[in-house]
């Protein structure tokens, strides 16, 4: 068999480092979902006892996000049956962390958003834009609980 060329070789071995790579962050992005959604349910229990809205979050919740509703996480709430998602919107490239509380009867309340900062943005989002994300949240919800609207 006949030498592989030098360039060849260099592009095989970049190749083999870029894979090596998307598969190291692979494997660390998926064993390490269940600290990341420990720490974030911590976080947001911090931000809501200062800003004094009476809820904690006491687990993960098994209620899947589905593919159509913004990227995010479903706790369940201390003393309720309802479930608080925590997701971020997009406006004008800037991330801004929110959360819902979703009733058993598939009923959002407020968005409310999660921090000082948020809260400076938020003021700025209009409320067609809060509500393409509240009706893919509350869809995905009735979706997974089988609630018809």
């Amino acid at each position: 068999m006949k030498k592989l060329s030098r360039s060849l070789k260099e592009k095989l071995i970049f190749t083999a480092w870029i894979l090596g790579l998307v598969i190291a962050g692979t494997l660390l992005w998926s064993l390490t979902a269940s600290f990341r959604t420990r720490l974030t349910m911590n976080s947001v229990n911090s931000v809501l006892s200062t800003m004094d809205e009476g809820k904690t979050l006491l687990s993960p919740a098994s209620l899947q996000a589905g593919s159509n509703a913004p990227f995010g996480k479903w706790y369940n709430i201390s003393d309720s049956n309802s479930l608080f998602y925590v997701f971020s919107i997009m406006w004008k490239g800037i991330f801004v962390p929110c959360a819902v509380e979703i009733s058993e009867e598939g009923i959002a309340a407020d968005i409310i958003p999660l921090g000082n900062h948020a809260s400076q943005v938020f003021r700025y989002i209009p409320k067609e834009h809060i509500d393409v994300y509240l009706h893919r949240i509350v869809s995905v919800y009735n979706e997974r609980k089988g609630i018809n609207q």
